[in-house]
């Protein structure tokens, strides 16, 4: 083997994106779904636009669910880390904010928003049973539920891991059906104080 073949072979897809290649090929994708639209968008257009081959782009998404799902996991967690600054309030009352601030961020986000798009319903049980999106959520759920424990208002015979899938599951419902229900935002702060949070109450 010659001395380029041998180099070309170290470098790899990796070199061809810098440092950071899964940031690169994130912001790539999101710029052509902004542009183009995401149905319309290819993975050849994700590639075009950051001058590599379309296989460098599937060594590190197998497919282009798993890009947009790179691209709503990353946008859950700036909801997230958005709602996390804009707490007030103890124990349950925090929860019932975070619950109802997280839903109604999610709700004007169109990327979050596919994850009840009928064309995109694919997406659905990859998000929701995605290590790293359970990550995330873990990381800014459970520390609110500590805090309610130790206060003693938050119910303790059924594990956190439980409650936060009861969490999840009752903003999916709104994200998902708060529209058809006749629900605004205000109609769905008021149903997380009337129901999701008495039903934490320990």
């Amino acid at each position: 083997m010659g001395e380029g073949a041998a180099t070309a072979r170290k470098r790899g897809p990796k070199s061809a994106l810098g440092t950071n290649p899964r940031e690169r090929i994130h912001d790539a994708a999101l710029a052509c779904f902004e542009a183009a639209g995401i149905k319309a968008t290819s993975m050849d257009d994700i590639a075009g636009a950051l001058g590599v081959s379309r296989p460098t782009v599937y060594y590190y998404f197998a497919s282009k669910d798993d890009l947009i799902l790179e691209v709503v996991a990353r946008q859950v967690q700036t909801i997230l880390d958005t709602t996390r600054r804009r707490l007030r309030g103890r124990g349950l009352e925090r929860i019932g904010q975070a619950a109802y601030l997280t839903v109604a961020e999610s709700r004007a986000n169109p990327y979050v928003r596919l994850l009840v798009d009928a064309d995109f319903a694919q997406l659905t049980p990859m998000f929701l049973e995605s290590e790293r999106v359970l990550d995330i959520l873990r990381d800014f759920w459970t520390p609110l539920l500590t805090e309610a424990q130790e206060q003693h208002g938050l119910r303790t015979d059924r594990p956190l891991d439980e409650l936060i899938q009861w969490i999840m599951f009752t903003q999916f419902s709104l994200v998902a059906s708060g529209t058809g229900f006749g629900l605004d935002d205000d109609g769905i702060r008021d149903w997380m104080f009337a129901y999701l949070v008495p039903s934490l109450r320990g």
